[in-house]
């Protein structure tokens, strides 16, 4: 491919040279690149999607997130919420794509609340729908992603019910309810009312009794988050994937604007991690005292 079509002579007009593709070969086939293609779509539609903020109205996307971690001027890379390039690579409509574009934000200012995906989304999906709408591409119905957005599990209302009762409901949804504080009426929770989730994932209830910090470890990035809005404590997190530690111990109390922070470890080395734990649990239980 060329990105100068041709060259033209400013005073004459004269086309100098021209450009024209010229197919070296096939790197993959029609089908492998279509698979690529329906793959990259569910990023932005899946439930558990990180591109899920990357969502057009009328328009069918794919793509793919990033997160790069920032050299640090002393050695080794930055820490902190903030301290990442976030990025996001997309095209629009997946089923014929027409525009490409690459966002990346660096150490963007967020909310306590936000991720780096909400300023990277907010560039791409005004100036994506713009320029579609600019080469009147038409929406189409997007049957497709309102099927996907139709599937899940809905949260209901559940601030000022009773705590017992939410749990209870929650297990039955095949959710986890993760309660924080001992009262017994809900006040707040996340997901929202009308989000929906897919079965095991994590509710957090707030009660009316003292905010205490969960055990945080092993959980996601994402639902770390859910408890830092509950609380409104301000987030640090150092690394990617799980939770191996925290700075707040469980049952701790917690007020406003406490910092959180969290290191998390690659899925890989959880795994490695978790299985050379279970390792040594079972060969302490083995080893045990003999009569």
């Amino acid at each position: 491919p060329y990105v100068v079509d041709r060259i033209v002579d400013p005073d004459t007009g004269k086309v100098i040279a021209r450009n024209k593709p010229e197919v070296v070969e096939q790197p993959i086939t029609k089908e492998t690149a279509k698979q690529v293609l329906d793959i990259l779509e569910t990023v932005v539609t899946s439930e558990k999607g990180t591109g899920r903020p990357y969502q057009i109205e009328g328009y069918r996307v794919a793509g793919k997130t990033g997160t790069a971690q920032i050299p640090s001027p002393r050695g080794g890379y930055l820490t902190g919420y903030e301290n990442y390039i976030f990025s996001f690579l997309g095209m629009a409509p997946k089923e014929d794509p027409r525009l490409i574009m690459y966002v990346a934000v660096q150490q963007p200012k967020l909310s306590y609340t936000e991720t780096g995906a909400a300023p990277v989304s907010h560039i791409f999906t005004s100036v994506m729908k713009n320029s579609l709408q600019y080469l009147h591409i038409q929406p189409s119905s997007n049957k497709k992603a309102s099927k996907e957005k139709s599937k899940g599990i809905e949260i209901g209302s559940y601030a000022g019910r009773s705590t017992e009762e939410v749990v209870k409901e929650l297990k039955e949804k095949g959710l986890v309810p993760i309660v924080i504080g001992n009262g017994r009426q809900i006040e707040e929770h996340v997901p929202l009312s009308g989000d929906k989730v897919i079965a095991g994932e994590r509710v957090v209830l707030k009660t009316d009794g003292k905010a205490v910090m969960p055990d945080v470890r092993g959980w996601s990035l994402r639902d770390v988050m859910k408890v830092a809005e509950l609380l409104e404590l301000r987030p640090s997190t150092k690394g990617n994937g799980y939770v191996v530690s925290q700075n707040i111990r469980p049952g701790a109390l917690v007020k406003k604007g406490d910092y959180l922070i969290v290191e998390l470890e690659e899925p890989r080395k959880w795994n490695e991690r978790m299985e050379q734990e279970q390792k040594e649990a079972s060969d302490r239980k083995s080893d045990g005292p003999v009569d």
